[in-house]
């Protein structure tokens, strides 16, 4: 009974693992603490060596020694100084509390009676002390981090397909990892995986994490959702956006889309219910022979559209026939490489030779505006010679005044700017070159909504599915078709057709 009477617990603490692994802090305050149980007549039962700050609650090794004191294994508990047990007011409070009820407190490197009034007073008024230390600590800290932040710097170890450089130096790409961070994003966009099935992928090709393992389902959630490959640092505890100086993987484009999709996915997941009852095509096909909407049914777990009209011959058709036909349909707004090439190539043609016509253009109305300002001012001489009375002299004054506005408004005509029509034109079939990943991408809500925004029609006879597209998505649709016929996809002279017969829709929607 006398040796558990006397029985203590030694706690060691030094704030990182760095100084842990030194040995100089821990060895220290383990000489004093074993001098002062020494010289005090105290018996060290147990040590307790923790690698962990003591500015925040939730210490594993000292939560366990509190826990072992609460069961009666020791009196007491010998710590080298006051800073060491506590730099948060409620584990000192919770310390404070145990000695109340008869926990002997020891720090080694200071001489307190807790158990007087003015002893624990000063002990009170160093933990305030210590706990506004490291308070203060953080404050320069949080300085430190922003300022780094606001300089376009990544203060914290390199995320998968970057590598550190060192302290105030931008991340740089991976050159193993970096390349397939990037194939993830896409991978993803295909629309052909899943996160987990994702992750299967990548590990087969050699992505690891931080660790050397695998990147973990959660851990390629949180990869395509970090802006860091773009270019920005978002700060996960308040969300905020930082430029970084560091080279993006990805576009921003490719990233939004990737958003899109991980958004849509997670929509379909909670409504999975709602969308169980709901047909893609709903309201959307006609009858051919009837002109009457299409019924979506479930047959044996497979979905059709029938024609409920009386006597009318149309038979059911299955959705994913329908909807493989209107996926190849969207294949089909898909540009090839060399059609790009081609459309890169009249860009600048058109460019130039836009530019050489609205010059000449220019030239021509400037003359004919001189013509009129001399004949204005003739006109004026002979009002103020007498040569023509008042009412003759405003009637044709107007006449030209008119005459010289309308070529004024084709001069300004004129000047809109090629880029912008262009710029319209690329926004446009960027979209139509990724209606179908967009289509396949969505839940059931937004292909309908897509579906909407590009289709004029649909009507269905017999087995065969005829869809219209608005326009200009049928331009891009029929681009293999030019009035004199027998030219293929892909050819210059087919594809320069197609896209002056663009550039005059987007000219004529900007003019009006």
């Amino acid at each position: 009974m006398n040796r558990l009477a006397k029985s203590h617990f030694a706690y060691i603490r030094v704030s990182t693992v760095r100084q842990g692994q030194t040995g100089t802090s821990l060895e220290e305050q383990r000489a004093a603490i074993f001098r002062h149980a020494q010289k005090n007549d105290l018996n060290i039962v147990q040590e307790f060596e923790e690698k962990e700050t003591a500015a925040k609650r939730g210490r594993p090794v000292f939560s366990k020694m509190i826990k072992a004191i609460k069961r009666g294994e020791a009196t007491g508990i010998v710590m080298h100084k006051i800073d060491r047990s506590a730099r948060n007011l409620r584990d000192w409070a919770e310390l404070m509390e145990m000695i109340d009820k008869g926990l002997e407190v020891h720090f080694a490197n200071e001489n307190l009676d807790l158990d007087s009034r003015g002893g624990r007073l000063s002990a009170d008024i160093q933990a305030v002390v210590a706990a506004d230390y490291i308070r203060n600590l953080k404050e320069e800290v949080k300085k430190g981090l922003y300022g780094r932040l606001k300089q376009g710097l990544y203060p914290f170890p390199a995320p998968v397909g970057y590598q550190d450089n060192g302290p105030a130096k931008a991340k740089t790409i991976d050159p193993i990892h970096g390349p397939l961070v990037k194939k993830a994003f896409e991978l993803y966009l295909t629309g052909n995986y899943s996160i987990t099935s994702l992750a299967d992928d990548l590990y087969k090709r050699g992505l690891r994490n931080q660790f050397g393992r695998k990147v973990s389902r959660n851990g390629l959630f949180n990869l395509l959702h970090n802006p860091f490959y773009i270019g920005r640092i978002r700060m996960k505890k308040t969300q905020q956006i930082f430029s970084g100086v560091h080279r993006p993987l990805i576009t921003d484009e490719k990233f939004r889309a990737v958003q899109d999709m991980l958004s849509s996915n997670r929509t379909c997941d909670i409504d999975k219910r709602e969308i169980a009852g709901t047909f893609v095509f709903r309201r959307r096909l006609e009858c051919s022979r009837c002109e009457r909407l299409l019924t979506g049914e479930i047959q044996k777990e497979i979905r059709y559209y029938r024609c409920h009209t009386r006597k009318c011959a149309q038979k059911g058709i299955r959705e994913d026939a329908i909807e493989k036909i209107f996926c190849d349909t969207l294949l089909d707004l898909k540009f090839s490489d060399v059609e790009i090439a081609l459309f890169e190539r009249w860009l600048q043609e058109s460019k130039k030779a836009k530019k050489d016509q609205s010059n000449e253009d220019k030239k021509r109305i400037r003359l004919e505006i001189e013509k009129i300002a001399n004949r204005l001012d003739r006109l004026t001489d002979a009002y103020l010679d007498g040569v023509l009375d008042e009412d003759v002299f405003v009637a044709k004054k107007e006449k030209m005044t008119e005459e010289k506005d309308r070529l004024d408004d084709q001069i300004n005509d004129r000047k809109v700017d090629f880029a912008d029509i262009s710029k319209k034109m690329v926004s446009f079939f960027e979209l139509s070159n990724s209606a179908y990943l967009r289509y396949k991408s969505g839940n059931i809500r937004k292909k309908r909504e897509f579906m909407d925004s590009i289709v004029s029609n649909f009507s269905v006879k017999d087995k065969s599915v005829l869809i219209k597209l608005k326009t200009p998505f049928d331009v891009v649709q029929n681009r293999g078709v030019i009035p004199s016929g027998g030219a293929r996809r892909g050819r210059a002279r087919t594809v320069y057709a197609f896209l002056s017969r663009s550039f005059r829709y987007f000219e004529e929607c900007n003019a009006g």
